[in-house]
């Protein structure tokens, strides 16, 4: 693992990864992104949007599992549980989610979960890891729908199912493209009579500049008297985890809540974080770090400039095994 009992939780979107062929792996702009990958010493990754598709099921789940398998060897990380099933979790679509993970850590016999059907609209990926503490941890990749608010504001309450039950679930974290603005809040100093919550800790999307690509993001009304349009962010289906007690990494953290989004060309993302790692409660006292990475860094012989790679950035969060369920 990363360091003497500090585990690094990384998650990345990959922009349609495949979409042109297997080759597509040995592109410039693909072994960049797979030597920025290998830079950040991820113990977990979670990656969304490994493209594989046929009309035959079955021929669509064997090719997602073959190019989760090229993509593993490229990095140098297990991709497969003990029975030799590939940890990826085959949406209704042609993306897909996926987990994979570095030696030291082992896949716990009986407990991946590819979620996606009715559920989802792309897919979720549950595994169960032994990361080396007194209790093994769930991991997540997490994909929800890119349209369609009410879909996917349901999906975030499955995501709260998929985090706490049954009872007695072991610590989970949930890390991917959530496709909307965290509901998370700041937690101010309380003082008797006081608000329990302060402000989202993400600002609002872009007040000043409609575009018809906000609605699959915002609520939208007209003032009936002006006809004036407003919008706000809909940040409903992470509410459901917010008001529920999980937590967002990078407010526990006290990160920066830098965009991941809104940075490539042509792209309808308004600038915002939409890349996020959710964890339950008893794993708050065993979070040590978040980071998003923003900004170029030398890999090897070369520069890396994350912008220039994907339309979403990678989260890092970091955790220490040991500390979960303790007292803050």
């Amino acid at each position: 693992m990363t360091g003497p009992g500090f585990v690094r939780f990384a998650t990345a979107n990959l922009h349609n990864l495949f979409l042109d062929g297997e080759a597509e792996l040995d592109t410039p702009r693909r072994r960049a992104q797979v030597a920025l990958l290998r830079s950040l010493g991820a113990d977990v990754l979670a990656v969304q949007e490994i493209v594989a598709d046929d009309p035959d099921p079955r021929v669509k789940a064997d090719l997602a599992g073959r190019r989760l398998r090229l993509l593993g060897e490229a990095l140098g990380m297990e991709c497969a549980t003990a029975s030799g099933a590939p940890t990826v979790a085959v949406g209704n679509h042609g993306h897909h989610t996926a987990l994979l993970w570095t030696g030291g850590i082992d896949a716990v016999a009986g407990h991946w979960y590819p979620i996606s059907g009715a559920s989802f609209w792309h897919s979720l990926a549950l595994l169960r890891l032994d990361v080396g503490g007194t209790t093994p941890v769930d991991h997540g990749s997490v994909h929800l729908a890119w349209t369609g608010r009410e879909r996917r504001c349901d999906e975030g309450e499955r995501l709260l199912v998929a985090m706490t039950r049954p009872a007695g679930h072991p610590p989970a974290l949930l890390a991917g493209d959530y496709n909307s603005v965290s509901a998370a809040r700041v937690l101010p100093p309380r003082e008797d009579g006081g608000p329990w919550h302060g402000p989202y800790f993400d600002p609002d999307l872009d007040r000043v500049r409609w575009r018809p690509g906000l609605d699959s993001y915002c609520a939208i009304s007209l003032d009936p008297a002006t006809g004036a349009r407003t919008w706000t962010a809909d940040r409903r289906p992470t509410a459901h985890l917010a008001l529920a007690g999980m937590l967002d990494v990078a407010v526990a953290c006290g990160a920066d809540p830098v965009p991941t989004v809104g940075h490539w060309p042509g792209s309808e993302h308004p600038p915002a974080r939409f890349d996020q790692v959710w964890t339950t409660p008893d794993l708050g006292p065993a979070l040590s770090g978040y980071e998003t990475v923003a900004q170029p860094r030398v890999a090897g012989d070369g520069v890396l400039a994350p912008k220039l790679l994907a339309d979403h950035l990678t989260v890092v969060a970091t955790y220490q095994p040991w500390r979960i369920g303790l007292r803050d």
